[in-house]
């Protein structure tokens, strides 16, 4: 057995107050029996107490010190600390050189009466937790089954020979009172994957990439005053009326995993200004997880993270309500940071290309409606155009003359996601005057459609394929720039996925999707974060949903209050029941009028006298608002017949 990662985790916040003295120094100190009134060569021990109980990982040739540290980065010291940072305190700190005696060349020892003499050094006065100290010494040991933590105490109590005037003056041997024994001993042992993300990485350690959205909390921003957002691995659907926040919700998680904004920044509430507004998110890969905290700075309106992440996102495409685009891709990302470290001009490719910091904006490209179709550029410092994006007219065409990789994914793509009934296909270019590019259509059924003139439905999913295609062959390319394998992970937002799109197509769009974004790599791994008002939408993935890897929200105004549930997934067949059901609220499938009339029908029927008259009145505004078919007529007729109708 070993100690549970939450039982380290706890240990970790109570050595926060801790000296490092005490921990590191007079540890080391104590296990060598350090004399009383003598001097011993104590030449290395700090160093070898340090590499056994403080160096968690090899990775990194120094040292984590989980003591008296405001910033958890500053927790990491360098190989060199024994020598330098501890030699300063043992021999420079006013009060540990009342206890600990030294000759410079000769050694150390301790005084008479140390243990009193250090007693000044105690956070307030607070004794050192013996048992929280043990919990962080002893983290990799196996234990028997039958460990108590009285078995900890003595452990720790004989191995530094902890006397009772070191319990007197300095150590707390008690076992703490928010102890939770159903979190002392596990089965599996606590691995640097996941040690680090209670400790945070060491510096200078390579960013882990391929993370996906783990959970995002807001605390003091939109209409949710607490939201806790935890999405499933694959699909996540958000459901809930207008108004209540499934776009923000989105943009949030945008701004989550890219550390940049999608449009309009979200700013708090304005009754949170001494609420400590905050957002909270987590980033995880099959190795662990990383959360990053960040708080709002009123006198900039800006949203400052407490720290640098060590784990990016993989490739992250945003879908907006409004048709424009959002793109993070973690190899541009690794550019940027090249850029900027190492000057504002970066040869990428045998000084053939060249590169500066803003053409990357950290990895973000944000593209309006327009730029999706006709391409993005951007103006540098020296006077020169860079293109970012081509835009689906020009790429089209390429990949058209091409027929390569690119070109055929959109195809299939496209045809994967054609609406019921008819498939979609690219057809042979033409000229629209005064225009001289030449430009792609669309084939349908009835003839060859340019690009200008599709559809909204079609102009959809065609923006939606060309950006998947293109951000995936853009960053392979860029990752053989910089020799880096592609991703793995890929995350889409979608505002709206049912936005243009017949009933028919509704019903097929997600399933399809889902197939047809397989097909670019059989790696790839892909978390879907997707709003809707659409039943259709919901029903459609009733073959496919899996309760292990995909969750549904809804986003529901309760008493003047927004809350955010994950709700139970349930097959609800016909699109009736969908609308019946908690998640979009109606009381009938049919028109608000026949809905009321039918409601107060049946409120008639249950009336022990009621009014002829009344029975009429109902009886003909139910001949207005229904149907002759209609499934309520059985149940009425039999009534009304009763009361003279």
């Amino acid at each position: 057995m070993y100690f549970c990662k939450a039982i380290i985790e706890k240990s970790l916040e109570h050595l926060e107050n801790v000296h490092p003295f005490f921990l590191m120094t007079f540890l080391a100190y104590k296990e060598i029996e350090l004399p009383i009134g003598k001097l011993k060569n104590t030449k290395g021990v700090e160093r070898d107490f340090l590499e056994k109980y403080f160096r968690p990982t090899r990775e990194y040739e120094g040292f984590f010190r989980p003591c008296r540290v405001s910033d958890k980065e500053k927790g990491w010291v360098e190989k060199k600390y024994p020598d330098a940072g501890l030699q300063s305190v043992r021999t420079r700190n006013p009060i540990v050189t009342k206890g600990l005696m030294h000759v410079r060349g000769g050694g150390y020892g301790w005084y008479e009466d140390y243990a009193s003499k250090l007693q000044p050094l105690l956070h307030e006065n607070s004794r050192l937790p013996a048992f929280y100290i043990s919990i962080w010494l002893y983290r990799e040991t196996r234990w028997p089954d039958s460990t108590t933590t009285q078995d900890v105490i003595e452990k720790f109590k004989k191995q530094f020979k902890v006397s009772q005037e070191d319990e007197r003056y300095l150590f707390d041997m008690s076992i703490p009172s928010d102890f939770d024994e159903t979190k002392f001993l596990c089965r599996k042992s606590i691995t640097w994957n996941i040690l680090k993300n209670i400790v945070g990485n060491y510096p200078g350690a390579a960013l882990e990439e391929g993370g996906l959205l783990k959970s995002l909390s807001l605390k003091g921003v939109g209409p949710i005053d607490n939201l806790v957002f935890e999405p499933g691995e694959r699909l996540n659907l958000i459901a809930g009326d207008n108004g209540l926040g499934k776009t923000f919700l989105l943009d949030c998680a945008w701004w989550a995993l890219s550390q940049n904004w999608a449009g309009k920044p979200v700013h708090p509430r304005v009754d949170a200004r001494w609420k400590s507004p905050k957002i909270t998110y987590e980033i995880g890969t099959s190795n662990g997880w990383e959360e990053i905290e960040a708080k709002y700075e009123w006198n900039i309106s800006h949203w400052n993270t407490t720290k640098e992440r060590h784990i990016l996102p993989g490739l992250v495409i945003y879908a907006k309500i409004d048709n424009s685009f959002a793109i993070w891709d973690p190899a541009k990302f690794t550019l940027y940071n090249s850029i900027r470290q190492e000057g504002e001009r970066l040869s990428l490719n045998r000084g053939l290309s060249y590169a500066d910091p803003v053409e990357f904006e950290q990895g973000q490209l944000l593209l309006s409606d327009e730029e999706v179709r006709n391409g993005k550029r951007h103006q540098t410092k020296y006077g020169e155009e860079r293109v970012l994006c081509n835009g689906l007219n020009h790429d089209l065409l390429a990949w058209s003359n091409e027929k390569g990789e690119a070109y055929n994914f959109f195809k299939s793509a496209l045809e994967h996601l054609s609406p019921p009934g008819f498939k979609l296909a690219v057809g042979d270019p033409v000229r629209i005057p005064p225009d001289v590019r030449d430009i792609p259509t669309i084939t349908h059924p009835y003839g060859d459609v340019p690009l200008v003139d599709v559809s909204a439905g079609v102009r959809r999913i065609l923006d939606l394929v060309y950006l998947i295609t293109w951000t995936w062959i853009e960053h392979r390319t860029i990752s053989q720039q910089i020799k880096k394998d592609p991703q793995t992970k890929m995350i889409i937002l979608i505002d709206e996925m049912e936005s243009h799109l017949h009933p028919k197509w509704q019903r097929t769009i997600i399933p399809t999707l889902m197939e047809a974004i397989r097909r670019l790599s059989p790696s790839l791994q892909i978390q879907y974060i997707m709003s809707t008002h659409s039943p259709l939408i919901l029903a459609s993935t009733e073959p496919y949903f899996s309760d292990t890897e995909d969750k549904l929200f809804h986003l529901d105004l309760l008493v003047n209050k927004v809350e955010l549930n994950e709700v139970p997934f349930i097959r609800f067949g016909k699109i009736d029941n969908w609308l019946q059901a908690d998640i979009f609220g109606l009381k009938q499938a049919r028109s608000k009028e026949g809905e009321e009339i039918i409601e107060r029908a049946k409120e008639l029927q249950i009336e022990e006298n009621p009014d002829p008259e009344i029975v009429n009145d109902i009886h003909r505004k139910l001949e207005n608002y229904l149907s002759s078919s209609d499934e309520f007529w059985p149940r009425w007729m039999h009534f009304a017949r009763k009361h003279g109708v």
